[in-house]
């Protein structure tokens, strides 16, 4: 039961339906506002592991690890969705400067998401509820596992993609 949560979960996070873009869609630069957003929360899990674990962020996969502690020492309970959304910011950087992605806003009719692309497609990951939207609902996530399958559903893309150009 718990694995069909996950899987659901994982689909939620990048599925085709989430990714197609249509006439109703928009995917825009971020804004001097979302900027800001993303840098508060970044400020706040760096401050959270430095009186924690003694680090800074890192840019890289220890980050994980350090991510990984501060959820399972109940550091930042699950509950706590601005926080778990926080941590989504510091795992989207992370993908983002692994798979050449950038933050960027989509807005739909349900509403507007920073969100990071993939080159210039209309291929999208929504990093920062993908650490929330478990926590809560009750599931404590494997950072890593959860990194790893995120970069193995869109490496496809990556490879496959002729529309593909890196934005970096």
């Amino acid at each position: 039961m718990k694995y069909l949560a996950i899987l659901a979960l994982v689909s939620a996070f990048f599925s085709p339906a989430s990714l197609a873009l249509t006439e109703q869609h928009s995917i825009t630069e971020l804004a001097p506002n979302d900027q800001r957003y993303l840098q508060y929360q970044r400020q706040r899990i760096n401050d959270l592991f430095m009186s924690q674990l003694g680090q800074n962020i890192r840019g890289d996969k220890s980050d994980l690890i350090a991510m990984q502690k501060l959820i399972d020492q109940h550091i930042i309970k699950r509950d706590d969705t601005l926080m778990n959304q926080a941590l989504g910011v510091v795992f989207g950087d992370l993908l983002a400067k692994d798979l050449n992605m950038k933050w960027v806003v989509y807005t739909d009719q349900i509403g507007r998401s920073r969100a990071l692309q993939l080159g210039h497609s209309e291929y999208l990951l929504f990093p920062v509820s993908i650490i929330s939207r478990r926590t809560d609902a009750g599931i404590t996530p494997d950072i890593q596992q959860l990194y790893r399958q995120t970069v193995e559903r869109i490496q496809p893309h990556i490879t496959k993609n002729p529309y593909y150009k890196p934005v970096h």
